[in-house]
């Protein structure tokens, strides 16, 4: 279904330094050997200029024969990603630090703001997560965060914003809510009328299609900063 977009006033804001990420993995995280496969991010700086960091993860066992359904579904049916694929990937060390170094230094330019759909809930805690792992305590913090799958579900719940609560506030209380409501992202495309970008759970895919969910939400709220104009497809 494509939502019925309202005439909205649209008020063109100062330009906010923006990170879009995403992880696909192993598994849930309550799995004990959970682990990214795949890391992809945007960096859109106040200039509009956008970097990208994309990396396959070393993984130490077979995706392709680990079924996560009882069909026998694996992950590598899932998201696409090959045994092969990984093989020739990187140490996941490297890749958190690397990714660290992006989500620091981007900060240090506020306003500064992390986007991704059901990070607050997922691939923010696997992230700590993998840090805790490798030794480190740098972690996503939920102020920084906008999470379109938050706001995506209180969309279609007919929920609007507490006035007594932070977006973010606001987002995690529509993830936790229990509600018989697609919420994914490609949900959220179709809803807002976006055309794929690429396979549904791969990442350098999901974080394209992700930032025009965003640009959406925004533009619905009324405020689009100004360096995000150029990205809307």
């Amino acid at each position: 279904m494509i939502n019925d977009q309202r005439e909205t006033t649209i008020q063109i804001v100062k330009p906010i330094n923006l990170i879009v990420y995403d992880f696909e993995t192993t598994g849930l995280l309550d799995k004990p050997d959970v682990q990214p496969i795949e890391l992809a991010a945007y960096h859109i700086n106040k200039d509009g200029e956008k970097t990208i960091l994309h990396k396959y993860v070393k993984c130490p066992y077979s995706i392709e024969d680990t079924p996560i359904t009882r069909t026998g579904q694996t992950i590598s049916d899932l998201t696409g990603i090959t045994d092969s694929m990984l093989s020739e990937g990187f140490e996941l060390k490297d890749v958190m630090a690397e990714f660290k170094e992006l989500l620091v230094t981007a900060k240090k330019d506020k306003p500064y703001c992390v986007v991704g759909h059901n990070i607050l809930r997922f691939d923010n805690k696997l992230y700590k997560m993998m840090q805790q792992r490798l030794g480190d305590n740098h972690y996503i913090v939920d102020s920084d965060c906008f999470d379109t799958g938050g706001q995506f579900k209180g969309e279609l719940l007919g929920w609007n914003k507490f006035e007594s609560l932070k977006h973010y506030e606001y987002q995690g209380k529509c993830l936790d809510a229990y509600a018989r409501v697609k919420w994914n992202l490609t949900a959220a495309g179709e809803y807002y009328g976006i055309t794929s970008q690429g396979k549904a759970h791969a990442a350098i895919g999901d974080i394209e299609n992700n930032l025009q969910v965003l640009i959406k939400q925004l533009k619905k709220i009324g405020k689009l900063p100004e360096n995000l104009i150029q990205h809307e497809l």
